[in-house]
C-alpha cells in the first residue's frame, strides 16, 4: 500500500468512528467503489459523480473524502452505521437521504458480447435462466443481487464493473452489469447493452441522517 492509500485509509479512518460524536467535522468520508467514469481515484477530480458533488457543494468547511472500498466492504460498513456519505447504492431497509447530483438519467443494464441483430430485451429476467452474468460483489440480502438468483442464473461476483466487462468479453461470462455512459465509453465493436433496464436513476448520494451534513445547493 502506498503513501496515498495510507493518508486516505487515516482518514477514512478517522471519519468512521467519530462521527457521532463529531457530526460536523470538516473531512467527510464518501465510500466508493472504482467505477470510472463516475468514481475512481485514477480519474480527474475522482470521476464525473465527485465533480458533482463538488460544484454543488457551497458550504467550505466541508471537504468531501473519497473513500475506496470493495462493494462488499462497504455494504457491511453501512450495514454496521459505521458511515456519513456513499456514493454506492444503500439498501432500502436502511436509514438514509438521497441527493440526486444530476439532472440526465443513467440506465443499468445487462451487456452482452454479440453482433446479432436482435435487440437484446427480455419481459422477464428469468428468460435469461440458465445463463451466467457477472455483478459487483454485495450483500446476498440485497433485492438487485437476488433478482438474478431468483431468475435462474447463475452468478460471478467481481470486484469493479469493467472487470464484469473484460469476463464478457472474454466469454468466461455471458452478461454483466453495466452502465450506458460505461459502455459508450468502451466503444467496443461487439458489446451488446440491453435494452430493458434495470435501473434508471440519476446519479445520486446516500447520507446518513446521523451525519447531520449540511444542504448542497439546488441543481
Amino acid at each position: 500500500m502506498n503513501v496515498v492509500h495510507l493518508r486516505v485509509l487515516a482518514v477514512f479512518v478517522t471519519c468512521i468512528f467519530t462521527f457521532p460524536q463529531n457530526a460536523a467535522a470538516k473531512d467527510i468520508a464518501v465510500l466508493a467503489v472504482d467505477y470510472p467514469p463516475f468514481t475512481s481515484p485514477s480519474s480527474a477530480n475522482h470521476g464525473v459523480a465527485f465533480t458533482l458533488l463538488q460544484q454543488r457543494t457551497t458550504n467550505s468547511s466541508i471537504h468531501w473524502v473519497p473513500t475506496y472500498a470493495p462493494p462488499a466492504r462497504i455494504a457491511q460498513l453501512i450495514k454496521d452505521d459505521k458511515w456519513c456519505a456513499s456514493f454506492y447504492p444503500v439498501n432500502d431497509d436502511i436509514e438514509s437521504e438521497k441527493i440526486e447530483l444530476s439532472k440526465s438519467l443513467v440506465t443499468i443494464g445487462l451487456v452482452r458480447n454479440s453482433l446479432k441483430a436482435a435487440a437484446f430485451e427480455w419481459d422477464d429476467l428469468s428468460e435469461l435462466s440458465g445463463h451466467s452474468v457477472a455483478l459487483l460483489r454485495t450483500s446476498h440480502e440485497s433485492d438487485f443481487y437476488n433478482q438474478f438468483l431468483d431468475a435462474g442464473l447463475e452468478i460471478i461476483e467481481v470486484e469493479s464493473v469493467q472487470a464484469g466487462v473484460d469476463m464478457v468479453l472474454k466469454a468466461r461470462v455471458d452478461f454483466s452489469v453495466a452502465d450506458n455512459i460505461s459502455i459508450e465509453l468502451n466503444q467496443h465493436p461487439t458489446l451488446q447493452f440491453s435494452k430493458t433496464p434495470l435501473i434508471i436513476t440519476a446519479i445520486t448520494l446516500f447520507t446518513n441522517p446521523r451525519c447531520n451534513i449540511p444542504s448542497l445547493s439546488a441543481q
